[in-house]
């Protein structure tokens, strides 16, 4: 089970929205008036469906007693409470709970502050909620053991609220940048131009009850998501007033996901997956898809695809089945020599902690160990995923949450985890976000949230980032012609006998196809040798990707080889050099687009090699140079060759590389190529974008 059943967060009877939809509908129709003691009798019954969890019923005669009297303050205030308690648009109690503030008596109404800062809260609007809760704790806070557990928690809504308000005031202008032109998709702009898009997946992914617990395979085609909804295998409702946990499957088709289908409908891992009548959770999957974990029967089972078939799932391990634990969640690092979980035990910091368990081989695990404070709070931490074998990603409350679970990232530093960084507003939101996964390639994430606006309580949502190019006149005037653009070609592959390699042959064969389709393409060829390798590798390299495409075709006048020492990536003549600390062992190019300053999905796919050369080479250094075009002025130039940068460092940490880098950056000031060059041939440009690695 991946989150919040029971345990973690009690999603009570909530109230359907049709609900609210129908109590706004029906207000313009006048009823009966009710005598005192009819509004006595009735008030009496709706506080006795609230204390037993029975929103929807307590909703339906309290609004019948705020229709009979709007400035009723009690029955504003109760309402509000049954609202917010039961419905999943909880904003919609403000209106009655403000009301009941200014007509009512305090006294009488010892929740009310603590109510009002809850819906402040959610509403982003940190001033008001810490005036209310310090209003509550001032005035309210009931006697005793329970007196002093509220305490406790209002005291940390304050400090989230405390973080909120910083997150806020560097936020403000990102809030106020939202785009909602699509439906479900928000996307918001930064400060460099480049935005944050958050997408819900739709209602044929998402229900009106909870979606959670997304696994992602296929390359990103395939998504495994955990569902509470109606039409469960078993049909039964769980004690939180959902139905019980099943696993289902959601097909992309032009795009989006769709074809969703429980998982015993559809003939997938050889069926031996299965959902039964009571919880079957989606946990986690293995970087190379052949591991896969699930939850089922209050423990983690293990499904392994032994390279034919998938085997029917097995107990994981007796270490996380023994009694005082109960294990939820669980990410296992690429390389499979540890596992990082969520679990409930004896020696937790907080409610629910992080503990890490080594393999110990043959698909046993070693003790649970407490993974400490650097992670653990007093608080909950929870649903952890290891983007890589040093980047954790996880969600708590404790921290500097700004509201419920907030997504947290932390690097694993030699033996020591970083200090956990929040992934800020409109990432994070003072609801809950929680199981994080990044995508295959890194460019996208999931996250499930029960942000106001989603379909049911806990929504599944696609996180993308991107820049947006400026439409200029070139741009218009190129409208329905064929525009010239750039192919980039590097990595090549030869076997021993200097032949290219098939594979690699078959990406040329691919490049020549579109070049021969599209005549405005050239291609730029890159050539490098490799560690130990003679230097003029390199030239062979690029001459015989060149003279391949050239037999393919090709014009001479389409391609251009490049190599060290004939010109070289960054534009100037290499020279050779007998030896010592600087020479450069490793060198390569990525590109960028106008005004752009990520790593794009084609940029990462190049880096592979370069990923690959760094992992026994502990002791090198590396170069990384930022440079910009000519375009715009030389400030803003110098600034987003910084940022280009910066973004290739992140990314080279976010994928483990732990060695040390150095960081330059010249703007416009060191071009490949010059204005005249570029004016002469305008596909040079993007060249002139660029960010240089050279490893030492």
């Amino acid at each position: 089970m991946t989150i919040f059943v029971s345990n973690t967060i009690s999603v009570k009877k909530r109230l359907l929205v049709a609900i609210l939809t129908l109590f706004v509908g029906l207000c313009g129709f006048a009823q009966e008036k009710m005598t005192e003691d009819e509004r006595k009798k009735v008030l009496k019954q709706a506080r006795a469906y609230f204390q037993m969890e029975e929103f929807t019923d307590a909703f339906k005669l309290y609004s019948m007693l705020h229709e009979d009297d709007t400035n009723d303050a009690r029955v504003n205030f109760e309402l509000g409470m049954t609202i917010y308690e039961g419905s999943f648009n909880k904003l919609a109690a403000k209106k009655y709970l403000e009301k009941a503030e200014r007509d009512g008596n305090r006294e009488d109404m010892p929740e009310l502050f603590y109510y009002m800062g809850r819906v402040y809260h959610l509403e982003h609007d940190f001033l008001f909620a810490t005036a209310s809760y310090s209003t509550y704790m001032a005035e309210a806070l009931p006697p005793g053991k329970q007196g002093k557990l509220r305490e406790k928690e209002v005291q940390a809504y304050i400090q989230q609220c405390e973080e909120g308000k910083d997150l806020m005031e560097e936020s403000e202008d990102i809030l106020a940048s939202v785009e909602t032109n699509e439906k479900n998709i928000h996307k918001y702009f930064l400060e460099d131009g480049s935005f944050v898009k958050i997408e819900n997946l739709g209602e044929e992914v998402n229900s009106a009850f909870s979606e959670y617990g997304p696994i992602i395979m296929e390359k990103g085609e395939t998504l495994l998501f955990t569902s509470r909804r109606e039409a469960s295998t078993g049909g039964l409702l769980y004690t939180d007033g959902e139905y019980f946990e099943d696993i289902y499957v959601a097909k992309k088709k032009f795009g989006i996901f769709t074809e969703v289908q429980n998982i015993n409908n559809m003939d997938v891992f050889d069926n031996v997956i299965r959902n039964s009548e009571k919880h079957d959770a989606t946990v986690s999957i293995s970087s190379d898809e052949k591991e896969l974990y699930l939850y089922k029967d209050n423990q983690i089972e293990h499904v392994n695809f032994n390279g034919e078939n998938w085997v029917q799932p097995a107990k994981f391990s007796e270490e996380f089945s023994r009694t005082g634990s109960q294990v939820t969640s669980a990410t296992i690092s690429p390389d499979g020599s540890y596992m990082i979980l969520s679990a409930t035990r004896f020696d937790c910091i907080g409610g629910r902690d992080l503990y890490i368990s080594e393999n110990i081989g043959e698909d046993d695990w070693g003790e649970l160990k407490n993974i400490g404070p650097e992670l653990n709070t007093i608080q909950d931490e929870d649903s952890p995923f290891m983007l890589n074998d040093t980047t954790l990603y996880f969600s708590s409350n404790g921290h500097s949450s700004i509201g419920g679970y907030d997504i947290f990232v932390s690097y694993l530093r030699g033996e020591k985890w970083s200090t956990p960084e929040n992934l800020k507003i409109p990432i994070n939101s003072p609801y809950d976000e929680i199981n994080y996964l990044g995508g295959h390639d890194g460019s996208y994430a999931f996250v499930a949230s029960n942000r106001q606006g989603g379909f049911g309580a806990f929504d599944l949502y696609m996180i993308t980032e991107g820049s947006e190019e400026e439409t200029d006149d070139e741009m218009l005037a190129n409208i329905g012609k064929k525009v010239a653009s750039v192919l980039i070609i590097d990595s090549i592959v030869l076997l021993e006998n200097g032949s290219i390699d098939s594979t690699y042959r078959a990406e040329l064969d691919e490049k020549v196809a579109l070049m021969q389709a599209n005549d405005g393409i050239t291609a730029e060829i890159y050539g490098a040798a490799l560690p130990g390798e003679d230097k003029d590798m390199a030239r062979k390299r690029a001459l015989k990707a060149y003279n391949y495409m050239v037999n393919q075709g090709i014009s001479e006048d389409r391609l251009t080889a490049n190599y060290p020492g004939k010109d070289a990536i960054d534009g100037k003549e290499k020279t050779e050099d007998a030896g010592g600390p600087f020479v450069a062992k490793y060198e390569q190019t990525i590109h960028f687009g106008t005004n752009a300053k990520l790593v794009t999905e084609y940029s990462r796919g190049k880096l592979v090699a370069f990923l690959d050369y760094m992992k026994d080479k502990p002791d090198a250094k590396v170069y990384l140079s930022g440079h910009s075009d000519h375009v715009g002025n030389e400030k803003y130039n110098l600034e987003l060759s910084k940022k280009r940068t910066d973004s290739v460092e992140e990314y080279l940490r976010s994928q483990g590389i732990k060695q040390d880098i150095r960081k330059e950056y010249f703007g416009e000031s060191t071009p490949r190529f010059s204005q005249e060059e570029v004016q002469n041939d305008p596909n040079k440009l993007i060249l002139n974008r660029r960010v240089n690695i050279v490893v030492f």
